[in-house]
């Protein structure tokens, strides 16, 4: 079986701002006001309510500590720096590269697993691309959030929060994107 054309790597909903309002707000029942001011503010400064939200908790940025593994799991200032992340010209050129790669080198659907996919979106295209998609993701508001998606965009993906739930040997391709920089040993994730 051959896989169908290269999506568009901007994929929908990330083009439907009031629409993504709406999803923000199902997963963390702020209001419509609120979401904007923040969606605004992390366009104008990236990482802005991450930065915002550490200095709230007290946590010292940049040194990895059980406070802030437990920020990663519960946060929902990531929806905001992930979606604007998702929306830049930068990660939409790599998932457009890694759909290219796929789609020539691979030339079949895959057994891919996005590995830390936050927002699911990487999940998204990829499905939308022909392939068995499997996110993995810890982040509660996260998952949440790729659930809607995948909900709202009629896609299968099958949904993971456990790493005990990840099947050793059961991909052709992990995507790995923006997440090594959070984890306390890059080199150990790495050779798991």
């Amino acid at each position: 079986m051959r896989l169908p054309h290269v999506p568009d790597p901007f994929v929908s909903p990330l083009d439907d701002i009031p629409l993504l309002v709406t999803l923000i707000g199902k997963v963390t029942g702020q209001p419509r006001p609120e979401i904007a001011r923040r969606l605004c503010r992390e366009q104008e400064n990236p990482g802005a309510n991450v930065a915002a939200d550490i200095r709230r908790r007290g946590i010292e940025p940049y040194v990895w500590s059980n406070d802030l593994a437990d920020f990663y799991a519960q946060t929902d200032a990531y929806l905001y720096d992930t979606l604007a992340g998702n929306r830049s010209l930068h990660k939409n050129q790599m998932r457009k590269w890694i759909g290219e790669f796929l789609q020539r080198d691979f030339g079949r659907p895959a057994k891919v697993l996005t590995y830390g996919d936050g927002l699911g979106f990487d999940s998204l295209f990829l499905a939308r691309a022909g392939h068995d998609v499997t996110y993995f993701e810890t982040g509660q508001c996260s998952v949440r959030f790729a659930r809607s998606i995948f909900q709202h965009a009629g896609v299968g993906v099958r949904v993971l929060s456990d790493p005990q739930q990840i099947e050793p040997e059961g991909y052709d391709v992990v995507v790995c994107l923006d997440v090594l920089e959070h984890v306390p040993d890059p080199p150990a994730l790495v050779a798991s």
